[in-house]
């Protein structure tokens, strides 16, 4: 954490704190809940249900995750007033969940390669720069953001894979419990 040490000034501390945000559960979880609520109204109940999944399930292993580690944060916070574990980040894991996600969705709906490709960009720059923030901040070592990425990424792809195996199953015709 040292090697960050040099970069910090004032105006640098007031952008990562307002990025950092963006990473945070407060801000998550009413996204993923907004997301839920748009496929609803849009009538595809999927989608739907894997968005709460994905996001219902990443915020349960991240919680469990942080309480059998029970790692510290580092010295000298920048941010006053966590009082939780360090590994894994958190925020690392839960933009992986939410912001991969969408990039799942832009290649998923997204037709036009241009728009779609800037979109996977913003969104995978937004997710590097929430971790980076956390580092800068001092709330997560290096290994911390890391292994949320990577928690992240995996756990997404499974909880992915899962709600594509469920979905096919039920729409599987002929199946004699379909309806139920």
């Amino acid at each position: 954490l040292g090697g960050i040490s040099p970069l910090v000034t004032d105006s640098r501390t007031r952008f990562m704190k307002f990025i950092t945000f963006y990473g945070n559960r407060d801000f998550l979880v009413p996204a993923n809940l907004l997301l839920v609520f748009l496929f609803i109204i849009r009538k595809n109940k999927w989608m739907a249900i894997t968005t709460a999944a994905a996001g219902l399930s990443s915020l349960g292993l991240m919680v469990s995750l942080k309480s059998l580690t029970r790692r510290p944060r580092p010295d000298h916070p920048m941010v006053e007033g966590v009082t939780n574990f360090s590994f894994p980040s958190g925020h690392a894991f839960m933009s992986v969940a939410f912001y991969g996600l969408l990039i799942w969705l832009a290649v998923k709906y997204i037709p036009e390669k241009w728009k779609r490709n800037l979109l996977i960009l913003l969104l995978t720059a937004l997710m590097l720069t929430i971790g980076f923030s956390r580092m800068y901040l001092r709330m997560h070592y290096t290994s911390d953001v890391i292994a949320g990425y990577s928690i992240g990424i995996i756990w997404l792809m499974l909880v992915l894979a899962l709600m594509d195996k469920i979905r096919q199953h039920n729409e599987t015709p002929g199946r004699p419990d379909q309806g139920l």
